[in-house]
């Protein structure tokens, strides 16, 4: 059974269903703590409709995938929070030379000039 993904939301439900036990160590992390309630409401309600979908059959990607997409047109997004201001923070080192250095010396390495091959032009 072939499928024409036209959003990208499928494909993401799936994943996040497939391997959900990567989240389980930043479930009671503070800083992870609204994303994941986000994570947690979309499995909750993508996994309730998987259990109500049980057959004695084995589970392909195209079932799941099945279940998902017909269901997707029911998923509202109800308990989701909303996030307006994204924080980041940046602390700057204290020789930021030194991180840069490396890379500057190496591209210079790389890229070697020798006389033969520069162009001068006449001004």
């Amino acid at each position: 059974m072939k499928f024409k993904i036209y959003n990208l939301f499928f494909l993401v439900v799936y994943a996040i269903m497939h391997r959900q036990e990567v989240f389980l160590p930043f479930k009671n992390h503070p800083r992870f703590n609204e994303l994941l309630e986000n994570i947690y409401t979309v499995l909750d309600f993508f996994n309730s409709r998987m259990d109500a979908h049980k057959t004695d059959d084995e589970w392909s990607v195209e079932k799941v995938l099945q279940v998902i997409i017909n269901n997707c047109r029911s998923w509202r997004g109800e308990g989701m929070k909303m996030f307006m201001q994204l924080r980041f923070t940046y602390e700057q080192e204290s020789h930021p030379d030194e991180f840069f250095m490396p890379y500057v010396c190496l591209s210079h390495v790389n890229n070697t000039y020798t006389v033969a091959s520069l162009s001068i032009q006449a001004a």
